[in-house]
């Protein structure tokens, strides 16, 4: 289990409801930030913050770009989340790079790239069911991932993910060029 995942995302993101309905009950701690009410410098107690976290889960909503800093707090929270070293004693020991899992609405696609994305997925912010799949991944992360390994096949990217999501055809969250995927038989949702 993850015990403290960082929630990069706007202020104003409308699904923020859905991801509070995900944490409730749950013994990971969310670490929800807004930068405006951060006491400088900035940059300091967040970077400590998503240092001291399991996970990064990205918000994506068309908020993002609402303020001028939102998008550059976001990519400079998933720069921290790829850059992340755990400070294990034993160098075989040591993790490189936090999981990023991003998340984007069905209803509403933003053209906001993530170059370093562990997890994807497209959600219906009114689905109980969804809400009830992320409770018991992030009860069983990282131990048991859930999802099917993606490789994005443009050449100018090559991003490897897990994809949450059963569905054919989506954009990378990298590149955000258009993909079509055919899910194995055997693999449940």
């Amino acid at each position: 289990m993850y015990k403290k995942v960082f929630i990069s995302h706007s202020r104003d993101d409308p699904y923020i409801d859905f991801f509070h309905k995900v944490f409730s009950g749950v013994a990971t701690e969310a670490k929800w930030m807004e930068f405006e009410d951060i006491t400088p410098p900035p940059y300091a107690y967040i970077m400590n913050e998503v240092n001291q976290c399991d996970a990064v889960f990205v918000l994506l909503s068309d908020n993002i770009y609402s303020q001028s800093h939102t998008h550059n707090w976001v990519s400079f929270e998933i720069g921290l989340a790829a850059n992340y070293q755990s400070p294990a004693f034993f160098p075989a020991f040591r993790r490189r790079g936090l999981d990023v899992f991003v998340f984007e609405p069905f209803s509403k696609r933003v053209d906001f790239a993530v170059p370093y994305c562990t997890y994807y997925m497209l959600y219906d912010s009114g689905s109980t069911k969804e809400i009830k799949f992320l409770k018991e991944l992030i009860r069983d992360a990282p131990y048991h991932p859930k999802g099917v390994g993606v490789q994005c096949p443009y050449d100018d990217c090559r991003l490897e993910f897990k994809l949450l999501t059963r569905i054919e055809e989506f954009v990378c969250p990298s590149c955000r060029k258009g993909i079509k995927y055919s899910w194995p038989e055997e693999i449940e949702y």
